[in-house]
């Protein structure tokens, strides 16, 4: 009982880190999101507010700014490599006459009411981070005669594990415009005479995270403490292998332009020395990426051709090895050696990869195709004198293994069917994008355990196969996204293996029993848990005729997350827990469509 005691008690605190950077990770995706949702909002102001510049108190009414000196000098950063800028600020007043900008008629994220750019989000997933967001206009860098602007939106929140201020920072221009529809006073100033769409879809990836920490000395103190080497004696503290990714893109207003995109798997180890990194990231292998762009604009010089060839794709081999003293040696490899094609088109078909359907021909599309692979795929694997374990792995090596990624802007003619979506065209017409998946197997935790325990391993996610499809156009304002998932997964639990059927949408956390393996280079204790989330659906635009705002959809099939701690105790040397991230994202589609306000 005191041994077990003490394992539980070095696991209880390897998972609460691993929450913690998962949450820190999650608010980086957010406070991103955010960022680029401000930035459009932006760049859709009417010029004539935009070019105004912030309202003259803005500083006194955001409580103070840590970016502002001297009234107008605006530095997010002053250690860093982008210059300072000159901020434009509107004249002082508050009805909108003499260069004054109208706070009775605010236009945020600019400035509100009572002329403050600053805006506070809460956390969406309830964890209490507030995301602090400032926007600015600025002096265009690159132009001086005022037909341009520079906009800034600057997001911070807390970081989730040490208080330290997080910052993401985005920077763009804004032009003034020379033609279109658009009311330079009440429209967007990038308004046309034609509506816009826009779409997108990512097959997701499957992705192993590995991290190594002191075992926890006393209860109270539970974290454990400091980072160690991934194995005894190595130079390597952190870990990441992720499998290939196929997407899409799809725009359109005057012209039409469509995007496929196929990045190869790869791995990033890092050393934990900032000075001796060679990027952000820390080393990587693989991660080669492919695209094919297709565009029906025959005006705009140096426009992509409107029919080029297809592309094939092929990583190189990545494998990475941690090795260390006393035989201990972590091994991670990524499944960048699958094949794959990509076609982007405004003539041809595309395939979706359900079944036998299309986006017909003429209609602009594109689609990345990642196929299987012929052995396992992706791996991340512990060996020593005594044999080898394999912490995570991901199989796309069946024979319906592969994802697809697609997107298509319908215009009028030939319509879609039930699995390509726009099945009815009106009005401007319609644009959809999905993606659909399909893996062999996941395994976490597979091992001789002692007693024969746990012999397909400590979770097994079987049959995976996920597939997403949205779409908007003028009969499409509020359609509802396809979401599908389908997967068995088993887990080790004291009595056994337990099997539970993954819909799209399931959701819970089932823990996993510990086991012991014990061999002539030590033993390793593990334990853990597996996370399903659910479907996710985000739809956007209380406009039925998506003029004042789009209309937009997001949606997600929902992701798998098992969580494994193994405390290693070698026959030499100090015990240590290793810490494995098995993370099955799920597959995304977006989709929006914006009539003119002012077309006519």
């Amino acid at each position: 009982m005191f041994v077990i005691a003490v394992v539980l008690l070095a696991i209880l605190g390897v998972q609460t880190s691993a929450l913690v950077t998962n949450a820190n990770s999650n608010a980086r995706q957010q406070a991103t999101s955010l960022a680029n949702g401000a930035m459009e909002q932006m760049r859709a102001l009417p010029w004539n507010v935009l070019s105004k510049g912030m309202a003259y108190n803005f500083v006194s009414a955001a409580g103070g700014d840590p970016y502002v000196s001297a009234g107008t000098t605006f530095d997010v950063d002053p250690d860093d490599d982008v210059a300072a800028r000159t901020l434009v600020v509107a004249q002082a007043g508050s009805n909108g006459t003499n260069g004054s900008q109208d706070l009775s008629s605010p236009w945020p994220p600019l400035y509100t009411a009572s002329g403050s750019n600053k805006l506070v989000n809460e956390d969406t997933e309830g964890r209490g981070t507030e995301f602090e967001m400032r926007t600015y206009v600025t002096e265009a860098p690159e132009d001086s005669s005022g037909a341009a602007v520079g906009i800034v939106v600057v997001v911070t929140w807390g970081s989730l594990d040490d208080g330290d201020t997080e910052t993401t920072t985005l920077y763009s221009t804004a032009y003034a415009p020379s033609g279109g529809c658009g009311d330079l006073n009440n429209a967007p100033f990038l308004a046309s005479c034609q509506a816009l769409f826009y779409s997108q879809s990512s097959s997701g990836s499957v992705m192993f995270a590995a991290t190594a920490s002191e075992v926890p000395a006393t209860e109270e103190d539970p974290s454990g403490g400091v980072s160690l080497p991934l194995v005894p004696g190595a130079s390597y503290f952190s870990l990441q292998a992720s499998t290939a990714t196929a997407s899409a893109r799809a725009a359109g207003q005057q012209f039409a332009t469509v995007d496929g995109y196929a990045q190869n798997g790869g791995v990033i180890h890092d050393d934990d020395v900032a000075a001796t990194e060679p990027s952000e990231r820390g080393w990587t292998t693989g991660f080669g990426a492919t695209s094919l762009r297709a565009s029906n604009d025959t005006v705009t010089a140096g426009a992509a051709p409107a029919d080029p060839s297809d592309v094939s794709t092929h990583g190189d081999y990545a494998l990475t090895s941690v090795t260390g003293t006393g035989g201990w040696t972590l091994n991670a490899r990524a499944d960048d050696t699958r094949d794959g094609a990509l076609r982007a088109s405004t003539l041809r078909a595309c395939s979706i990869g359900v079944g036998a359907s299309q986006v017909p021909a003429s209609q602009p599309c594109s689609a990345s195709a990642i196929d299987r692979s012929s052995a396992r795929s992706s791996y991340v694997d512990l060996s020593s004198a005594g044999g080898t374990m394999t912490l995570g792995e991901v199989r796309f090596d069946s024979g319906v293994s592969k994802e697809t990624a697609w997107s298509s802007r319908f215009v009028e003619g030939l319509a879609g069917n039930a699995n390509t979506g726009c099945q009815v065209l009106s009005g401007a017409g319609c644009t959809s994008a999905g993606a659909s998946r399909s893996i062999a197997s996941v395994v976490a935790g597979k091992a001789p355990w002692d007693d024969g325990a746990a012999a397909s391993g400590l979770v097994e996610i079987a049959d995976y196969s996920d597939l997403v499809m949205v779409q908007r156009g003028t009969s499409q304002a509020a359609a509802a996204p396809t979401i599908a998932r389908s997967a068995t997964l088993r887990y080790w639990t004291e009595s056994g293996y337990v099997t539970q059927a993954v819909t799209a949408t399931t959701s819970g956390t089932w823990s996993v029993a510990p086991v012991t393996w014990t061999s002539s280079a030590g033993t390793v204790t593990a334990s853990g848990e597996v996370t399903v989330s659910a479907q996710r659906v985000k739809a956007e635009g209380a406009d039925p005729l998506c003029s004042e705002e789009a209309c937009a959809v997001s949606a997600g099939s929902g992701g798998i997350v098992v969580s494994m701690q193994y405390l290693v105790t070698p026959t030499a040397g100090d015990p240590y827990v290793l810490s494995l991230s098995t993370t099955v994202n799920g597959i995304t589609a977006s989709a929006s469509y914006k009539e003119p306000e002012n077309a006519g």
